[in-house]
């Protein structure tokens, strides 16, 4: 979710101030993520979200001649 929030602010050109919260992870949490499913997923997520903000801030807010190439 962290991935395509910075993605969705960076279309509108807003930024994101930080952190505000300080995380803490103690011995006893396991990690129950596969990464077989997880990495294509969220690589997946990043790809097309890349070329919507190349679409939307790029073509649609302010034309770029770059764009077209």
């Amino acid at each position: 979710m962290a991935n395509d929030m910075l993605v969705k602010l960076n279309m509108f050109t807003l930024h994101y101030p930080g952190n505000f919260y300080q995380t803490s992870y103690t011995e006893s949490v396991k990690n129950l993520m596969n990464l077989f499913k997880v990495i294509p997923k969220i690589s997946c997520l990043l790809f097309r979200s890349f070329f919507k903000r190349l679409w939307i801030k790029y073509f649609i807010h302010d034309f770029h001649p770059l764009f077209i190439l």
